[in-house]
């Protein structure tokens, strides 16, 4: 076996470049696919209102979240200030745009929607672009910098 051909059998091995197993069906996952379901648990303990759940499952230990402009907040207490202050206003809702992957990182671009009851049956909803830096940390991507950019309101019939 030549050197090339080692290394290549060595990374298939260890487990580099295989998607890891999806645990609903056992066939190898996609990137993306992990990435989607992560958004899909943090909207679904958005709703719940879980803040716990929400920063423990989606956040790396020392998280970076920006709010357009200057506001940017750092640490697992102040993301969870910073999600607690953001449900108060509505629900929110991802919808991943690209999602770049390189080994143990990941970037994500996405569109993001606030719903928010402005009277009572009446709705708005602010709009705006997200921004992810993902990392796998113990075999789970997390979110290691989030930056949420708002671009505006409209009206919800």
């Amino acid at each position: 076996m030549g050197v090339p051909q080692y290394f290549a059998l060595a990374a298939l091995l260890a487990g580099f470049g295989v998607p890891a197993a999806d645990a609903a069906t056992g066939k190898p996952a996609t990137i993306p696919l992990e990435i989607r379901r992560a958004n899909d648990a943090l909207e679904a303990n958005a709703r719940a209102r879980d803040l716990e759940k929400l920063v423990r499952e989606f956040y790396s230990e020392e998280p970076v979240v920006a709010f357009g402009g200057p506001r940017v907040v750092k640490g697992v207490a102040e993301a969870k200030a910073f999600w607690k202050e953001l449900l108060e206003h509505g629900t929110i809702t991802l919808a991943s745009e690209r999602i770049e992957t390189g080994c143990d990182m990941a970037s994500e671009l996405g569109k993001w929607t606030l719903r928010v009851e402005a009277e009572e049956g009446d709705f708005r909803e602010e709009v705006g672009v997200y921004y992810v830096t993902w990392k796998r940390i113990d075999g789970r991507w997390k979110a290691v910098i989030h930056a949420f950019f708002p671009g505006g309101f409209r009206d919800v019939d």
